[in-house]
């Protein structure tokens, strides 16, 4: 399941009020997009993490009643279930990391709806997410009674073409955005290692481009990088951006955009102009911006209006802008 997909599936179950369970490796966004489908359902969201929790934190705490036992009361989160007067999601975050005794005590909670003699609101429904067994990221078996208390269990995997507009809208360095594109299997390179190394995934890119953004002292472009995807992909994104040292002036690209010597046979040069004339385009240059673009095959043209179109609303009004985008509407909205 593609992200898009998940949040749509997920707010689907939130306004039905079905717990489902959503696997995948690490750092594909299953919290994030999690929190962004509780935001279009608009729903109360509560994030619970049972890898750190004890099995009385899903309970309630004993309490002596008065006649010689004692009744369990809800506290903190759990307090919050019972209380709940609107659509609320209690999302278990990396629930496969807790410890058989802790998934004993969710199901309880799921199975029941209730923590002592208080009943869990029927306005709250569970989800939950888990890294995969094969990942290596200290997953515990799960008990197949929690298991079969979801729905239904959904894998999600990352998209390139999405991650690119979520790129785009988060503003992460264009350069970066260029990279993805032109080498598509580097967004995700998981590959789960014994030592502390970093692996290509959503997360670790994004660090890439935060690193970008905060300004890497000079020199230290490739240790950091490394630090952060791995050896790989540093390798490769640094070559990558070497290459824009080499590029035509912006300035002669931009004032003679069908003339210039450009070789549009290289994938990695056509990326990197692309993605750098984005970024120092004028709005008057529009007319010749598309004129270069345009010489590129059509994933580097999009490329370069996508990144203009989330730079700043006042190229989108430009002549130029919307004689290409109505030539192009599938690519742009």
């Amino acid at each position: 399941m593609k992200p898009r997909q998940f949040v749509d599936f997920a707010v689907k179950m939130f306004e039905n009020k079905h717990p489902f369970l959503v696997v995948g490796p690490p750092g594909v966004g299953k919290t994030d997009l999690n929190n962004e489908a509780a935001r279009r359902a608009k729903v109360d969201l509560i994030t619970s993490h049972p890898a750190v929790s004890s099995p009385i934190d899903f309970k309630g705490l004993p309490m002596p009643n008065g006649k010689g036992e004692a009744d369990f009361i809800p506290i903190g989160d759990l307090r919050k279930l019972v209380t709940a007067k609107k659509p609320t999601v209690f999302f278990m975050d990396d629930i496969g990391h807790a410890t058989p005794a802790v998934q004993a005590a969710l199901m309880q909670l799921f199975r029941a709806r209730q923590i002592g003699e208080h009943k869990v609101s029927d306005h709250v429904v569970f989800c939950a997410a888990s890294n995969r067994a094969e990942d290596r990221a200290g997953v515990h078996q799960m008990l197949e009674p929690v298991k079969s208390r979801f729905m239904t269990i959904v894998n999600l995997e990352p998209d390139v073409d999405e991650w690119v507009q979520w790129a785009i809208g988060a503003q992460l360095p264009p350069v970066l955005i260029a990279f993805i594109m032109w080498k598509r299997n580097m967004l995700f390179d998981f590959q789960p290692q014994p030592g502390l190394v970093n692996s290509p995934c959503p997360r670790t890119v994004e660090h890439v481009g935060k690193l970008l953004q905060m300004g890497i002292p000079i020199g230290l472009d490739f240790e950091v990088i490394q630090g952060a995807v791995g050896k790989g992909f540093a390798t490769e994104f640094c070559a990558f951006m070497a290459i824009q040292s080499k590029l035509p002036s912006i300035e002669d690209a931009l004032g003679n955009p069908e003339g210039i010597d450009i070789p549009t046979d290289r994938p990695d040069i056509a990326f990197a102009l692309v993605s750098s004339a984005a970024s120092a385009v004028k709005v008057n240059q529009m007319p010749n911006f598309t004129k270069l673009v345009a010489r590129f095959a059509k994933p580097i043209e999009v490329l370069g209006m996508l990144l203009l179109k989330q730079r700043d609303t006042k190229y989108q009004e430009t002549a130029a802008f919307i004689g290409w985008a109505k030539a192009n509407q599938e690519y742009l909205f």
